[in-house]
């Protein structure tokens, strides 16, 4: 069984002076919520755009570990195959309780074009969208709003994490399901790229930068 990967991208810290003492500090990471195993190269399981009907669609569930929130989407990235190929797809963000089958309130949908790669994923910025996240998970999928497509989706080849993450609206039964009952037994190479908001750390000598009774603005 695989885990939720995260990985952390950047990371950036800011002091502020507020008054006549520190104010708690803030502390932002650029952060990538995946739950596919693919690293850049090698094989992976191409699901062929002619297999979606009209508006059908393929998601994938996120969650955050519980410091990040809340937590700001700035891209979504996606493995688009065969090479060569390209197709105007709907992107969608959802909000998600983390349980049931169905998504629940749409946060975004906006058409974006996929070209097919081997190795290259698409990057789909919706930065300018400010779509915060304050708690729980979300989905994120790509419809075939015009039908079947030359351009499919890719899966890694190691099963996939649990909970099951990995969704496909289907008509029928015109509602979602979980991907591995139509033989989809990867994770959807689907990623969130969020500007999260993480814990403050602790530094070498044991010091929690949240204990501002302890702070000076002497440098040493």
């Amino acid at each position: 069984m695989k885990t939720l990967h995260t990985i952390c991208t950047a990371v950036g810290v800011m002091f502020v002076v507020v008054g006549l003492g520190w104010a708690p500090p803030g502390f932002s990471a650029e952060l990538t919520l995946m739950n596919d195993s693919f690293s850049g190269s090698g094989s992976v399981f191409c699901v062929s755009g002619q297999s979606f009907a009209e508006t059908e669609m393929a998601a994938a569930r996120f969650t955050a570990d519980a410091g990040s929130y809340p937590f700001q989407v700035l891209r979504v990235q996606v493995l688009a195959c065969p090479a060569g190929t390209q197709a105007d797809l709907v992107l969608k963000i959802w909000e998600d309780d983390g349980v049931s089958d169905e998504p629940g309130d749409l946060l975004y949908e906006e058409f974006f074009t996929l070209l097919g790669s081997a190795s290259a994923l698409n990057e789909l910025d919706v930065s300018f969208q400010d779509i915060t996240v304050t708690s729980g998970s979300i989905r994120v999928g790509i419809q075939y709003f015009f039908g079947p497509a030359l351009t499919g989706l890719a899966t890694d080849l190691d099963g996939h994490v649990e909970p099951q993450p990995n969704y496909i609206y289907a008509l029928p039964p015109d509602g979602w399901t979980p991907a591995h009952f139509f033989g989809v037994n990867g994770d959807w190479i689907i990623r969130v790229v969020v500007d999260a908001n993480e814990q403050p750390p602790v530094f070498e000598d044991d010091f929690e930068s949240g204990d501002t009774s302890a702070w000076s603005d002497v440098v040493p």
